[in-house]
């Protein structure tokens, strides 16, 4: 039961060649953003023959930076990625989601929504491998938990 009016965004730093083949196929459209976000930092890529002293200069690079601080910034991330995946969930919550179920654990039913919102639900084994529709009702984060209606 397929649908035909679905639009899929995808976004890539660059074409990567597989999002460049669809457009070349015409299986997916191509644009190109030209303007960078503001504030956006350049990134400065070398391409050299290789050298262990490289390698070595750009793993100790890693040590300028004090450990704590390392951990206070990864830190900030680990936070700052929960809340967006918290954030973007509720917009979800009490929303009936097809949810292809996958595996089990720790007692739950493991599925992801045409959206990838990690779903968790009470175990059915015969459900592994189907697709089903839930209403997602509590948002934990990392994952909804959600009912499957029948």
């Amino acid at each position: 039961n397929l649908k035909t009016n679905v639009d899929t965004l995808t976004l890539t730093a660059t074409p990567i060649p597989r999002t460049l083949q669809f457009s070349l196929m015409g299986a997916r459209d191509l644009s190109i953003i030209n303007t960078p976000p503001p504030n956006r930092q350049p990134i400065q890529t070398e391409v050299s023959v290789f050298n262990p002293d490289l390698i070595t200069d750009a793993i100790n690079y890693e040590q300028i930076v004090p450990k704590p601080t390392r951990a206070k910034r990864s830190k900030m991330f680990q936070i700052l990625s929960s809340k967006k995946n918290r954030y973007f969930n509720d917009q979800f919550i009490n929303q009936i989601r097809p949810v292809l179920y996958e595996s089990i654990k720790n007692g739950q039913l493991i599925g992801h929504t045409d959206n990838y919102i990690e779903v968790r639900s009470d175990i059915k084994p015969q459900l592994i491998n189907t697709i089903q529709n839930v209403k997602l009702y509590k948002n934990y984060g990392e994952y909804v938990e959600g009912r499957i209606i029948s």
